[in-house]
């Protein structure tokens, strides 16, 4: 069994080797593609979702049955490829179903290598092809990388794949940490609420024995006190022990309405300085957004002209190529027939200098006429000849057409008489039941006299 290194650069090779100039186009996008579809699939991953290439498979996760977080991550053989290519997948699938799986884009694929969609899908389905006819040879054992995933291993028609262990500890610790709770407040147990409930009605009897003349205006409080909360366990995964904003509330009738005077409600000195700071952090943020896309954009724009000018280059080349070769086999087809040329004209010799071959014998005038005379008499002959066929074919034919004549005048005096005898049989017949009819009404007529 052949054992090879890295399977994308044969491939790559076999590409750029090709007689053909788009797979040798595709030879030279093969690398950027492949890195490209290792970085989405790793930062889909990195974020918990699934990625789907109909061609190859699937990168997901299992969900889990009791717990909303997701388990390690798990890649799934396309049937379709294993059956084209023979391929034995060694991965026991889970019953379980995978998580939401997205399409790869081709566009925003092609946009991370550098490339058009059109090329970014040509060049995935080259590389996929290449990687399945070597496991369907069966002779073949190797490894292609994954950048930043993992790696596919090739053990003749067996496949495998390996995830980066990178990958699945930083998944992991993402995990781990734990989730800010939506609203910036503490969580406390319910003694603390009630430690707070006292040390506020406290404040409120104070106020009252000073003797303030003007009464503040009191507001509902909307601080920690209003969105008292228990702290749920760490291990419980079930959803339905945790509410949807992942706090538990105390009911109504136990949250306390403190009321706080006007005075500590008044807005802090720092908070326009605080704003004014967030607002030129916010517009230096837009500033480098604005920066890094521009400088994608360059960096984009500058790799399009460099394929294209790669492009032409090589075009250049194959053109100069092809019209050397032209001109080189213009030369020895002209160089061949100017050698046939001067073979010709040395091969030919006059005969006449030869004396061991015969000569053409000499013909007078005379011999000349006694020749034509009797060409003229053979030609004669030849037309008397035509003449007295076509008298006989004319004769022939006057004959067969009197004796054709003849029998159809017989024929017809034999009809004619058929049809003579048959009038006077019809005749007879009819003179016949006349008579008869009239003996019949005689008789009747004689029989009514001798009634009477």
């Amino acid at each position: 069994m052949a054992s090879r290194g890295d399977l994308l650069a044969e491939c790559a090779q076999q590409l750029r080797s090709s007689s053909y100039e788009f797979e040798v186009l595709l030879g030279a996008s093969v690398t950027s593609v492949w890195q490209a579809f290792g970085r989405l699939v790793a930062r889909q991953l990195s974020q918990r979702k699934g990625v789907s290439l109909q061609q190859l498979g699937k990168f997901g996760f299992y969900k889990a049955p009791t717990c909303n977080m997701a388990g390690a991550p798990v890649f799934l053989l396309a049937d379709r490829f294993a059956s084209t290519y023979g391929v034995v997948w060694r991965h026991r699938s889970s019953p379980a179903p995978l998580t939401a799986t997205a399409d790869v884009h081709m566009a925003a694929l092609g946009s991370d290598a550098g490339l058009g969609s059109d090329q970014t899908r040509r060049t995935l389905d080259a590389i996929l092809a290449f990687v399945g006819k070597k496991l369907q040879g069966g002779d073949y054992a190797g490894r292609l990388t994954l950048q930043g995933v993992g790696s596919f291993a090739l053990d003749g028609k067996a496949l495998s794949f390996t995830f980066d262990s990178t990958l699945l500890r930083s998944i992991t610790q993402s995990d781990q940490v734990e989730i800010p709770p939506p609203s910036a407040v503490f969580r406390k147990s319910s003694s603390g609420a009630l430690d707070s409930f006292r040390k506020k009605a406290l404040q409120l009897e104070a106020s009252k024995t000073h003797g303030d003349s003007d009464k503040p205006t009191m507001q509902r409080s909307l601080s920690v006190d209003s969105a008292l909360q228990v702290v749920p366990s760490d291990n419980n995964c079930n959803p339905e022990s945790v509410p949807l904003n992942g706090r538990q509330i105390l009911p109504r009738f136990l949250i306390p309405e403190p009321r706080v005077p006007h005075q500590v409600l008044k807005a802090r000195p720092d908070h326009e300085e605080v704003m004014q700071a967030a607002f030129q952090r916010e517009v230096a943020n837009i500033e480098q957004a604005k920066r890094v896309d521009d400088q994608f954009n360059d960096m984009m724009a500058t790799r399009q002209r460099v394929v294209q000018i790669r492009d032409l280059q090589k075009r250049a080349e194959q053109s100069v190529a092809r019209r050397e070769l032209n001109a080189l086999l213009n030369n020895q087809i002209e160089e061949k027939r100017s050698r046939s040329r001067q073979k010709s004209a040395s091969g030919r010799d006059d005969y006449r200098d030869i004396k061991i071959l015969p000569l053409e014998r000499e013909m007078s005038d005379e011999m000349k006429r006694a020749e034509k005379q009797k060409l003229n008499q053979r030609l004669n002959e030849q037309v008397a000849a035509k003449d007295a066929l076509k008298r006989d074919r004319r004769a022939l034919d006057q004959v067969e057409s009197a004796y054709f004549i003849s029998k159809l005048k017989l024929q017809d005096d034999v009809d004619r008489h058929e049809l003579a005898e048959r009038k006077r049989v019809e005749k007879e017949a009819l003179l016949a039941g006349w008579s008869r009819q009239k003996a019949i009404r005689a008789q009747k007529k004689t029989l009514h006299v001798h009634i009477r």
